[in-house]
């Protein structure tokens, strides 16, 4: 790995918050120093999702379909992802989504944390994971605790991925460190506003909602707590409790376009600047 930093003629990586973080001691695992040598040959470049495939208006999955200007195939998604849970049937209530494997890095003991801190708010939370079994069985736990509001499915299930996505009302991602990150693009594709933590690229794609600044597109957390990320449900949930500034970040969800045809321009660019590196190296020579 060391050889192949030092050697390549640009070093690329998939956002440009995590292109940073990898030059520091905290997430570099070591490679920090030599990818600070190659700084200026560092490239961040964001992945996309392909938007023909995850499209509430056409998607086969969703017991309704729906659009960022007609959201009544929305609230039929979210009692149908409701009924599934054996949830109490209500648009009111506030549903958040989690699709992930089962990792310490995608944050579950905050994630377990808050669900334990939020039982007092009329929240359901609808959860698709497998992996680890220590967390597997934690989130099993919970279900058991609270079967009314905690629905747990220990799966890999496409179809079911796709229904939770376009049911929830938020998306749960407080990972404690992300490359980049799929899930809260989709997410967003759906109208679910993702709650994250500002790392790698949740830093890149999600910006913090506010009541002074209503630009943005989710609720962003600064530091990796529990207590962090129940305040920041807890102004989720507050914000969707007003339908009008609700509307606003949903409407900014939908708007966000991290598409592949955004990437593909810089992929090319960086790699004509590496070709270009090398016919100039290689004339020199």
């Amino acid at each position: 790995m060391k050889a192949g930093l030092a050697y390549a003629d640009i070093i690329s990586t998939v956002s440009p918050t995590y292109a940073n973080e990898i030059q520091t001691p905290a997430a570099g695992n070591g490679m920090e120093v030599v990818l600070q040598t190659r700084k200026n040959d560092v490239y961040g470049i964001l992945n996309g999702i392909d938007y023909s495939y995850w499209n509430p208006q056409t998607d086969k999955n969703l017991a309704a379909n729906y659009s960022a200007n007609d959201l009544s195939g929305k609230i039929s998604c979210k009692k149908d992802l409701q009924s599934r849970c054996g949830f109490n049937l209500s648009e009111n209530t506030f549903v958040v989504g989690c699709v992930s494997r089962f990792d310490n890095q995608k944050g579950f003991d905050l994630i377990m944390d808050v669900i334990r801190k939020t039982q007092h708010l009329d929240i359901q939370f609808a959860v698709l994971g497998s992996g680890d079994r220590y967390i597997r069985d934690g989130m099993l736990y919970l279900k058991s605790l609270y079967p009314s509001k905690v629905n747990v499915f220990n799966d890999y299930n496409e179809a079911l991925a796709h229904q939770i996505y376009a049911g929830s009302d938020a998306f749960l991602m407080p990972s404690r460190f992300e490359p980049c990150g799929l899930s809260q693009i989709i997410a967003l594709a759906y109208g679910a506003v993702p709650i994250v933590n500002k790392t790698g690229g949740l830093a890149d794609t999600i910006k913090d909602f506010t009541s002074s600044s209503s630009s943005g597109n989710g609720f962003v957390f600064n530091l990796y707590t529990g207590e962090n990320l129940f305040d920041k449900i807890n102004t989720a949930y507050n914000f969707f409790r007003n339908k009008n500034a609700w509307s606003k970040v949903v409407k900014n969800a939908f708007a966000s376009n991290f598409s592949w045809d955004n990437s593909v321009t810089e992929y090319e660019n960086m790699y004509n600047t590496a070709l270009n590196r090398r016919i100039a190296y290689t004339i020199y020579k």
